[in-house]
Parts: C-alpha cells; sequence; structure tokens
C-alpha cells in the first residue's frame, strides 16, 4: 500500500529511517541506471554487429546469384562448342570419307596429275596438222585418228586427276582447319570446365561462410533477446524504485511540513502569550502584535 496512503505507516517511520531508506533507493537507482547504461551499449554493439553480419550474409548471397549466373552463361557457351564439336567432327568425317573413297576409286590420280596436258596437247595438234596437210595416207590417216582419240582420253583423265588432285588439296586444307577448329573447341571446352570447377569450389567456400555467419547470427539473435529481457527487467524496477522514490520523498515532505506547521504553531503561541501579557500589563500594542493576537481567531472567524 503507497505510504501517502497510509497514515499508520507514516507514524511508524521516523525522519531517519525514511532517510536512510531513500539514500539506500537513490543508490539502488544509480547502480540501476549503470547497468541500464552498460545493457543499452552491450544492446547497441550486438545489434550494430549483428546488422553487419546480416549485411555481409546478403553481399554473399549476391556474389552466389552472380557466380550463378556466370555459371548458366558458361553452360550455355558449353552447349554451344558441344554442338560445334559435333557438327565439325560430322563434316571432318565426311571429308576423310570422301578423300579415302577418291584415293581408293583413284590410284594412278597422283602419277596422272603430274602429267603435262601441253606436251599431249602439242603431239594432238602435231598429228592434226599431219592429217590436214595429207602427207599421210588413208591407212595412217586412221591410225593417226585412232592415237589422237587415245590421246584426248587420255587427256580428258589427267584433267580429271589434276581436279581431283585439286580437290584433294582443298579437302587436306579443310581437314587440317577442322583440326585445328577441333582442338580450339577441346581446348576451350577444358577451359570451360575449369572456370566452373573453380566457381563450384567458391560456391561452396561461399555457402560455407554463409553458414558460419547464419550461426553467429543465431547467437547474436539469441544474445540480443536475453539483453533486452533484462533490460526491460531493469527498466521495470527503475521505474518501481522511482516510484518508491517519490512516495518517500512525499512522505518526508509532510513530515517536515508538519513540523515546520507545529513549529510554527508553537513559535505564534508563544508570540501571543507575550502579547497577552503585555495586554494585561496595560501596555500599548502594535499593529503586528494585535494579528498575531486576533489575527488566527480572525481568521477562525471567517
Amino acid at each position: 500500500m503507497p505510504i501517502l496512503e497510509n497514515t499508520d505507516l507514516i507514524d511508524a517511520f521516523n525522519e531517519n529511517e525514511l532517510l536512510d531508506k531513500e539514500a539506500k533507493l537513490s543508490e539502488k537507482l544509480r547502480e540501476l541506471r549503470e547497468s541500464e547504461e552498460r545493457l543499452r551499449s552491450e544492446l547497441n554493439n550486438v545489434v550494430s554487429t549483428r546488422r553487419e553480419l546480416i549485411d555481409r550474409v546478403r553481399l554473399l548471397r549476391e556474389e552466389l546469384n552472380t557466380i550463378r549466373e556466370t555459371k548458366n552463361k558458361l553452360y550455355e557457351r558449353l552447349e554451344e562448342i558441344k554442338k560445334r564439336k559435333s557438327e565439325t567432327r560430322k563434316r571432318f568425317k565426311e571429308l576423310l570419307n570422301r578423300l579415302n573413297v577418291i584415293k581408293n576409286s583413284n590410284p594412278h590420280i597422283t602419277r596422272l596429275s603430274e602429267i603435262p596436258i601441253a606436251s599431249i596437247i602439242n603431239r594432238i595438234e602435231n598429228l592434226e596438222w599431219k592429217i590436214i596437210t595429207g602427207l599421210v595416207d588413208p591407212e595412217e590417216e586412221e591410225r593417226l585418228i585412232k592415237i589422237i582419240a587415245r590421246l584426248e582420253s587420255q587427256m580428258e583423265k589427267i584433267k580429271q586427276a589434276k581436279s581431283l588432285k585439286n580437290e584433294i588439296t582443298d579437302m587436306k586444307a579443310e581437314l587440317t582447319a577442322l583440326r585445328i577448329e577441333l582442338n580450339d573447341l577441346y581446348r576451350a571446352s577444358s577451359e570451360i570446365y575449369n572456370s566452373i570447377s573453380e566457381l563450384r569450389m567458391k560456391e561452396n567456400d561461399i555457402r560455407n561462410e554463409i553458414n558460419k555467419l547464419k550461426s553467429e547470427l543465431d547467437t547474436l539473435t539469441s544474445k540480443r533477446d536475453e539483453i533486452r529481457s533484462e533490460l526491460n527487467n531493469i527498466v521495470e524496477n527503475i521505474r518501481s524504485v522511482i516510484r518508491e522514490l517519490k512516495e518517500i520523498r512525499n512522505v518526508l515532505r509532510n513530515i517536515r511540513s508538519n513540523r515546520n506547521k507545529i513549529i510554527h504553531q508553537q513559535q505564534l503561541e508563544i508570540a501571543k502569550r507575550r502579547v497577552q501579557e503585555k495586554l494585561e500589563k496595560g501596555e500599548r500594542l502594535t499593529f503586528e502584535e494585535l494579528m498575531i493576537l486576533y489575527g488566527e481567531g480572525g481568521l477562525e472567524e471567517k
């Protein structure tokens, strides 16, 4: 029950006891405020550290997203390279098969392609000249015509051989280019696989760090909640002590006020007796003395 509302309690405590209790409560309030300040500082540090960890986790997750995007692009590039390798290998096999077919079906292609066509043309022209000039008899002319036909047939074979030889040269050049392209594609694939492997390792490192930070965050969250709970209790204790101090000080104020009233009343009674004695002796009274003598009575009459 509040002290102000319990007059029996007021009578039970003397002023010294209340002053002693006030001093103890003031000291307790000081200690509580120091604890409150310490806890608020500790809470601010925990909240600040927790916020830094949250920001760090957010940045790490953003980094993970960037790595995933990079990996997806690398996988897309791998698919493109895989498709290109398949097309290149297919073209390489086609050319190689075509080359083997040409070589197998034309075993004399190299020898024929090396025969100069100009010499055959010159020979044909010489034989034709003999026929045109009529320097040969009909039997010889018929023989020469057969030779010319054989030479022309041979010339066509030589032309075909030279054409196939050029085709083989072009195919070999393309096969070389395709082989270089395949090597480049395999090297690019290997580099991409290495990059993906490095990114996966980095992903694992980041995930491990995120898990570690989340564990620290859980610890800090628990600590934050504990400090807040303790701080709430201290704040409630501070309010309780302040209320009690206020009640004690009100009681002390009432005690002092009552004591002052009693002292004032006692002083007034003494002054009235002196003025009464002076009046009884027939001495003249001053205005102030008249007020002392009749003022309180006049007030009571009013």
